[in-house]
């Protein structure tokens, strides 16, 4: 009898450990912005990526309130690979509850184009190789210009975006109101 008991109790516990901390929740994801050499041309070189990783903490209704995980800053070749990067753990927003809230048509299934209004974001981010000087940067939504609503399928929005290499002479990019590509999926 007690190793009955043993069993359901380890299996009760199991069952805890893997469900979700919210169920009906959405899942963590990941929000991806990409930068072209010339902002207003779909076919242009990609120069530049920023990423969030996204967990969902607060929820109400189809509102839902992410907190950034981490950013990472990416300079890619002219074919959108790698070629340095810079990442900011928990960046922080400066809203009352530090929270990126977004009104989803859905809120336990947020598509990539519902997180166009990027907040203000200002720091300084870490280089992920070791001789890279760190990255200051700053984000911020900018006005989408009426004849830029349907480039990418329509997962667009404008971003104001400053890029500097601590101690370099010039920012690599600095940059308002460009349309900019918005990608990025659940991460299961």
């Amino acid at each position: 009898m007690n190793r009955t008991l043993i069993a359901i109790a380890a299996t009760a516990i199991t069952l805890a450990a893997v469900a979700p901390a919210h169920a009906g929740w959405p899942a963590d994801r990941t929000a991806t912005y990409t930068l072209r050499a010339v902002p207003t041309s779909e076919t242009s070189d990609i120069i530049f990526t920023v990423e969030f990783e996204l967990t969902a903490i607060d929820m109400d209704g189809d509102d839902v309130g992410w907190r950034i995980l981490s950013a990472t800053f990416a300079e890619t070749d002219t074919n959108g690979v790698a070629i340095r990067s810079w990442t900011k753990n928990d960046p922080g927003i400066d809203t009352p509850d530090g929270l990126w809230w977004i009104s989803h048509d859905d809120g336990t299934a947020p598509t990539a184009d519902e997180f166009t209004d990027v907040p203000y974001l200002s720091g300084r981010a870490d280089a992920n190789a070791g001789n890279d000087p760190d990255l200051d940067y700053v984000l911020a939504a900018g006005t989408l210009a009426q004849q830029y609503r349907t480039m990418f399928s329509g997962s667009v929005t404008a971003l104001d975006s400053y890029f500097h290499e601590v101690e370099a002479s010039q920012a690599l990019i600095d940059d308002d109101d460009e349309p900019i590509e918005i990608g990025g999926s659940p991460n299961v």
